[in-house]
């Protein structure tokens, strides 16, 4: 998996439609390339060519290439950047919170990193795992329970 910034003009940045037209732009791009939209996902572009999938996937205003093929990605990044203005910033190893890591045979995705953040800010950084959030017929005694622990946002920020 690799990240290409695109460069933008930086007066798009200010108008209303900017991420709109830029969507439609780099959509007409990808599909003229023989990709087909995901019916999941609006960002998301599949192709296979010989026996090879590809995905370009589009957040904000930088693509993500996946492929099966190192020279496949390679051959997309150089199309990529005969059309817009990129700086490819090499393989993923965290976007978004998502920790990226690869092996032979996969690439694994977890959010170790950020749970870990969340614990801090709660106070519970501390706190001993378990394999159940909460013994079956649980029952709070109120005075084992940690005070001024918002649960609403802590339970949000996980979701």
């Amino acid at each position: 998996m690799k990240v290409l910034l695109v460069e933008k003009s930086k007066a798009l940045y200010g108008l209303k439609q900017a991420s709109r037209a830029w969507h439609k732009k780099a959509d007409e791009f990808l599909l003229s390339l023989g990709y087909k939209k995901s019916k999941y996902d609006e960002c998301l572009f599949m192709k296979k060519h010989e026996g090879k999938t590809t995905c370009v996937s589009l957040y904000v205003d930088d693509f993500f290439v996946f492929s099966d093929s190192i020279p496949e990605v390679q051959h997309r990044t150089k199309k990529l950047g005969e059309k817009f203005p990129i700086h490819d910033l090499g393989p993923t190893k965290n976007c978004l919170g998502i920790r990226a890591t690869r092996t032979e045979n996969a690439i694994i995705l977890d959010h170790e990193e950020y749970v870990n953040i969340l614990l801090s800010r709660f106070n519970m950084a501390e706190c001993n795992p378990v394999s159940t959030p909460l013994e079956p017929n649980f029952r709070a005694d109120c005075g084992t329970c940690p005070e001024n622990v918002p649960y609403q946002s802590l339970i949000g920020g996980f979701m």
